[in-house]
């Protein structure tokens, strides 16, 4: 007997004329379609007696009841602290939580997916620091619940952010207001969309109160403790040395302090120095450390509740957005200028 080929979302595409991801927007229901094209592909789906693989999943009645959750670095504590809500909130619905580490290369992010995909998971939470179309046009064709960071200007799945770089933006505006005006930046890679969005909310802030942008006080490199040391260091061999300096992360600021320190350089009495996520040692560190609210915590919850939306209550609507709000805490590593 001759097996009959089952027709696959390519098949689809094709005879549709659309892209594969027009066809998976279509299916999951995760993001906009015309009505013309929608009509076109039904009745191709129609005419091949295409199911998606989720849907057949759904039509047999299984599920694995497993997640993943694809992150940068889990190793910074923000991820940590993420990772922990994820794994709290799936356990009260029975499922399990797969973690993965990208350190943001694409080959890394896309081997995660496919692995996810490889193990039928339920649902799949995605960050990273950088864009990769690459990795784009895989998510789209996993057909699976999926939940980014604001990674791409069009919302093609749930979505958790915040408005670009506005965190640094209001710390940089803190700054200002402090009575600063030579205010440094240490960021991550500049190829890194988190810093692209962190920098520019930096530059922004410093246009509103016209201040010149001084290239000698950015320093770029990663988001870790280690390049906050060595940006530290950095800032103690500027000629015309800056009183503050934001980082664009705790981890990062937090290697500032330890740099400058080094060099018998004070915090905040000499260099103010500020951050963002308010990790739970930035708290405790001396001195404790000014920050911007941006929890782990907060978006792993998030996340999930958006992910059970829709594979238990029954949510088939379009991808969502979730802006989250970003307040500044204000501790003992920054200080107001005096005139």
């Amino acid at each position: 007997m001759r097996k009959v080929k089952q027709a696959t979302i390519k098949d689809v595409s094709k005879l549709a004329g659309v892209g594969i991801s027009t066809v998976s927007r279509y299916t999951n229901k995760s993001g906009y379609v015309s009505e013309e094209i929608s009509k076109r592909i039904a009745a191709a789906i129609q005419e091949l007696g295409y199911i998606p693989s989720n849907y057949a999943r759904i039509l047999k009645g299984s599920t694995t009841k497993m997640m993943n959750l694809i992150v940068p670095d889990i190793t910074n504590p923000y991820y940590a602290e993420m990772y922990s809500a994820v794994q709290e909130m799936a356990e009260e619905q029975d499922y399990y939580v797969y973690l993965y580490q990208s350190k943001s290369i694409e080959k890394n992010e896309l081997k995660a997916i496919k692995e996810s995909e490889n193990m039928s998971s339920d649902a799949l939470i995605f960050c990273s620091e950088k864009r990769s179309e690459r990795v784009l046009e895989y998510l789209k064709g996993i057909g699976i619940p999926t939940v980014v960071s604001n990674l791409y200007n069009d919302v093609y799945f749930d979505t958790i952010c915040s408005e670009d770089g506005r965190g640094i933006y209001l710390m940089t505006k803190y700054l200002i207001e402090q009575g600063h005006r030579k205010i440094g930046y240490a960021g991550g890679s500049s190829d890194s969309h988190i810093n692209i969005k962190r920098k520019g909310g930096y530059q922004r802030a410093l246009e509103e109160h016209l201040i010149e942008l001084n290239e000698e006080y950015i320093f770029e490199m990663d988001f870790s403790v280690g390049a906050g040391f060595r940006a530290g260091k950095y800032f103690t061999t500027v000629y015309d040395r800056p009183t503050a300096i934001c980082a664009a992360n705790d981890l990062i600021a937090l290697g500032v302090i330890t740099g400058l320190l080094e060099q018998s350089i004070r915090v905040p009495e000499d260099i103010s120095v500020t951050g963002e996520d308010n990790i739970e040692l930035g708290g405790i560190w001396r001195p404790s450390l000014t920050t911007v609210e941006n929890s782990g915590k907060e978006f792993g919850q998030r996340a999930c509740r958006m992910i059970f939306d829709r594979l238990l209550d029954g949510y088939d609507g379009e991808a969502r957005v979730i802006q989250t709000e970003r307040n500044i805490i204000e501790r003992k590593s920054s200080r107001k200028l005096l005139a």
